[in-house]
């Protein structure tokens, strides 16, 4: 019998809006209002990429917003993994 731990792999991110800290994946993201959150629906993460950084909230209504806003309150919200610096995205 070993005393060795075996950790798994730190999760690897390759694309720009982050990945989820715990498996590194990413589900695209929920509008509330101009606010863009990405999120790991598998372990409920969220974290914010920003504001008006796509148009695609335009489209949506306060419902829309409303709908999202008590998902992600059920959510916790994480420092998202990022891809390495220097490395395209």
């Amino acid at each position: 019998m070993s005393n060795v731990v075996n950790f798994p792999a730190k999760a690897h991110v390759d694309n720009g809006l982050g990945g989820c800290p715990i498996c590194g994946g990413n589900d695209g993201w929920l509008n509330v209002n101009r606010d863009e959150w990405a999120v790991c629906h598998g372990h409920s993460t969220k974290w914010l990429i920003g504001s008006n950084l796509f148009s695609d909230w335009q489209a949506e209504t306060e419902v829309d917003w409303l709908r999202n806003f008590y998902k992600l309150a059920t959510y916790r919200e994480v420092e998202p993994l990022l891809p390495p610096s220097g490395g395209a995205a």
